[in-house]
């Protein structure tokens, strides 16, 4: 499984294992390299093998630093490796078997066919290795062997790149039927462009950053390093692209690159590294879970719809523990549960998945939702999802692309509605604790703090809060509804909603409450659906309310009106948090009173 390196050369040819159609698992050779030449970066064979497709062709690639310089350039080879390339995968896919990998006590739960972990996550075995599935049935490595009838030719070492390929035209003409007709427009845009008009699909012209190195595995794909921009010619799949870079052409691994710069990714991951590393901890677990009434709504809502899931595949998306899984497993009997966790807790819930006996029903997958490919589309997709002011966290993201990749036609959302509401309320207790006080300390007068104390105490809100009936100035209203089954990721950017409350008690405005709902509904139980209700007149749960605190305290008297509008807005930077802003006015008897005020709170950048 080595080819000889000769010094000073500048192309390297072997021969890349093959297909055994008659032996169908896949196994790495620790022991054994590419290349054993010091000067030569090759790629060992402990690299994960990809499930791109392979090209049973002759390809002579030139790598120089790591770049790829093609000598010569078959046009007819190009479009043969994209035509190979559609066998090959369906060869694949035939040729799988759906069956579970039962494990034991010391090692992870086995995630059948699906893609490799996100890539920027760093979760892969080796950081150059494309994804892989992972499935009971492996495919064996035989390099005396080779599918589909074609005679075994020398490959390049995965160094290069597919497509800078030496002219084959005559051979490949035969093997695929193509005609003398095909020129570099062809060549560039992929078979979409085929001026015989045979493939439908339209090319593409898209620029994406590499987030990650990637070393080609065979003639098929293309090597690049991080940070490099490559050009995007057409999308083959959830999983690979035909692109171009340099001038060389090839498949690339979609979980390898993104539409954004290195910079912005890397702020992201920074963001992202906060968020899933803070649902790392027992600690925040133990208090969702020691939430009752969060906990057993979930489990009511799955006991009143078993009859719904049997049979059915359910996404558990953010699982934590696992424990919303567990639920479906022993209520729901569902034929299959992907249970998708990005955060390390992955590994936690893939030993109590194993400990409570549903390994052969519950997949736990670590990697984030964005990243996954799963061998089919699902029934339900359960999450909670929900933080300060409902959107805080926006988790709710994640909740909705999957919605769009994974939930199959007629499925199920759970939540499968929510709504956000608000009302004035007064807190004269946080007022005097945090802003009165400074009136008088000790005998002295403090108050010049007061303004730096409103801006340090008040600037955002009360995450905690517990608000009392007796505080609530008028009735509450319903300032945000989410339909899961229709809500844009879009809409996420900006909402906004007037309001117009009639005081029905006198009191001082000190600012705004909220809180949420979410019901679940959507199957066609006759009972009425599930609601999880945070509001002061329910059993108090983690989340409490939230109040955002106004500068300046108001009396207001019963008949007067407040009334103005909330604008949520996602922070364009750090794209988990929030920055809400509250207009208002009084009214008295329909005629304004004083000003109208406006302040702006962030969640939490």
């Amino acid at each position: 499984k080595t080819s000889p390196c000769k010094e000073g050369s500048n192309f390297k040819n072997d021969s890349s294992p093959q297909l055994n159609v008659s032996n169908v698992s896949i196994k790495n050779d620790p022991l054994s390299n590419n290349c054993h030449s010091d000067t030569d970066d090759c790629v060992p064979w402990d690299t994960e093998m990809s499930n791109a497709p392979l090209l049973p062709t002759t390809v002579t690639t030139g790598c120089k630093d790591e770049h790829c310089e093609p000598r010569e350039t078959s046009y007819r080879n190009l479009l043969g490796a994209k035509s190979q390339a559609s066998k090959n995968l369906r060869f694949l896919e035939e040729g799988k078997d759906n069956g579970n990998t039962v494990p034991n006590e010391d090692a992870d739960v086995t995630t059948a066919d699906l893609g490799c972990q996100n890539a920027i996550e760093g979760r892969t075995r080796n950081e150059n290795a494309p994804c892989v599935k992972s499935d009971a049935t492996e495919i064996h490595i035989a390099s005396d062997s080779q599918p589909f009838g074609v005679e075994a030719k020398p490959q390049p070492s995965g160094k290069g790149t597919a497509d800078c390929s030496e002219s084959e035209g005559t051979e490949n003409k035969q093997d695929h039927g193509r005609t003398s007709k095909l020129n570099n427009h062809t060549l560039q845009n992929g078979t979409g462009s085929d001026p015989e008009g045979q493939a439908s699909e339209a090319a593409i012209d898209d620029i994406v950053t590499a987030i990650d190195s990637f070393t080609a595995l065979d003639d098929n794909q293309l090597s690049f390093k991080r940070g490099d921009q490559i050009h995007v010619i057409s999308k083959e799949s959830e999983e690979w692209w035909w692109a171009e870079l340099n001038g060389c052409y090839g498949y690339i691994p979609v979980n390898h690159v993104s539409p954004k710069t290195l910079e912005e990714l890397e702020s992201e991951l920074w963001q992202d590294d906060e968020y899933f590393g803070s649902y790392s901890s027992l600690k925040l677990q133990l208090e969702m879970l020691n939430d009752r009434p969060r906990t057993l709504a979930y489990r009511t809502a799955i006991e009143r719809n078993a009859e719904f899931l049997k049979d059915k595949v359910v996404m558990d998306l953010g699982c934590g523990t696992g424990i919303l899984s567990l639920f479906c497993a022993r209520y729901g009997r569902p034929k299959k549960i992907y249970a998708v966790e990005a955060s390390r807790m992955a590994d936690k819930a893939k030993r109590l998945v194993l400990y409570n006996g549903y390994w052969d029903i519950v997949k736990v997958i670590h990697s984030r939702v964005e990243s996954i490919t799963l061998p089919e589309k699902v029934d339900l997709i359960i999450s909670e999802w929900m933080g300060t002011l409902l959107l805080f966290e926006l988790m709710v993201e994640s909740v909705l692309i999957a919605r769009d990749k994974f939930l199959a036609r007629g499925g199920v959302m759970w939540p499968s509605h929510a709504k956000l509401y608000l009302v004035p309320c007064s807190a004269q207790k946080q007022y005097d604790e945090k802003i009165a006080c400074w009136e008088d300390q000790y005998g002295f007068d403090f108050s010049p703090l007061i303004p730096a104390a409103k801006k340090e105490f008040f600037g955002r809100p009360i995450f905690n809060h517990e608000l009392g009936l007796q505080d609530c100035l008028a009735v509450w209203e319903t300032v945000l509804v989410m339909d899961m089954k229709r809500f844009g990721v879009e809409e996420l950017e900006e909402i906004s909603q007037d309001f117009e409350f009639q005081v029905t008690r006198e009191g001082t405005f000190h600012g705004f409450a909220s809180w949420f709902s979410v019901e679940f509904g959507g199957f066609p139980s006759t009972e009425p659906p599930v609601v999880l209700n945070t509001g002061p007149e329910h059993e108090m749960t983690h989340w409490k309310q939230d109040l955002f605190m106004m500068d300046q305290p108001t009396p207001v008297q019963e008949g007067d009106s407040i009334v103005g509008s909330i604008l949520i807005k996602r922070n364009p930077e750090w794209r988990r948090h929030l920055r809400v802003t509250f207009t208002w006015e009084v009214l008295k008897a329909g005629v304004k009173w004083g000003t109208q005020s406006q302040k702006q709170f962030l969640l939490w950048r």
